[in-house]
């Protein structure tokens, strides 16, 4: 009987599945993890570079099949860590957004924005010599930003999970005007009810943090989002916090449960 010569298969006549595992090892270097980092990068030209998707392009231009089936794949399985280090968020966002186009936007279901923070980037070493110059009007501008890529976001109409990191200090960072508004509370009885009125409610837009001024954008995704909470701390604190701290926190994610309703809203830990 003669001898039969058989030739390994090409890569697509292997399995679907198969092929996908093999698209899954390429992009992560960890077969578990699903997650793709995303960095924004300031070129000399004044214009952002957006970093990550290297290996995603050298598979997609391989053929045609591999083109579609890596980005179905890819934009629908992964997580995409917009990671922006000193930058203002809005530039990973806005880049991300960019690079991927209209088509693949409509696959992306999971997002991440490990730091949603206004401090962060104010108080980053890059910054630093900026920030003496203009910090409020800074920090507004920051404010700003935020808000402007939660929009961005609105447009991820297959998006289901987006996880937020916040900075535990930032987020109670006007705790300790709970204290001095009582010394306030208790010298206003010698004024009118106005006056006390009016002391309450500076108070409480002194305590409510900007970070829940820039979530308001939330309750505008789609509707099928649900918004992870996690905590980290930018200053390089220990996360470990005591019974009032921890109460707060929660105080927190209750209140904005409430202030985006109907948007579901998931405490997930210490990132």
């Amino acid at each position: 009987m003669a001898n039969v010569t058989t030739t390994a298969p090409g890569f697509l006549r292997l399995p679907l599945e198969i092929r996908q595992q093999i698209y899954h090892c390429i992009l992560v270097q960890d077969f578990r993890s699903q997650i793709i980092k995303m960095t924004v990068q300031q070129q000399h030209s004044g214009d952002y570079k957006l970093w990550g998707l290297k290996n995603i392009r050298g598979l997609v231009f391989v053929s045609r099949t591999f083109h579609a089936e890596v980005l179905t794949y890819c934009f629908s399985r992964f997580n995409f860590f917009l990671h922006n280090d000193s930058e203002s968020i809005r530039f990973v966002v806005r880049e991300f957004f960019r690079k991927i186009g209209l088509k693949n936007r409509k696959l992306v279901k999971r997002i991440t924005l490990p730091y949603f923070s206004i401090e962060r980037v104010l108080l980053h070493p890059a910054n630093m010599v900026a920030l003496f110059a203009s910090s409020q009007a800074r920090s507004l501008q920051l404010l700003d930003d935020m808000q402007h890529s939660l929009r961005l976001l609105e447009q991820f109409s297959a998006l289901e999970e987006l996880d937020l990191g916040l900075d535990t200090a930032e987020v109670l960072g006007r705790r300790g005007n709970r204290l001095r508004f009582a010394d306030r509370h208790r010298r206003a009885q010698a004024h009118s009810m106005g006056r006390e009125e009016r002391i309450a409610q500076a108070y409480q837009r002194d305590y409510e943090s900007h970070i829940m001024m820039a979530l308001q954008e939330v309750k505008w995704l789609p509707a099928k989002v649900n918004v992870g909470i996690w905590w980290t701390s930018g200053r390089g604190e220990s996360l470990g916090t005591d019974k009032e701290t921890a109460d707060d926190l929660d105080d927190f994610v209750s209140r904005l449960r409430k202030e985006i309703a109907p948007t579901r809203v998931t405490y997930k830990g210490d990132m």
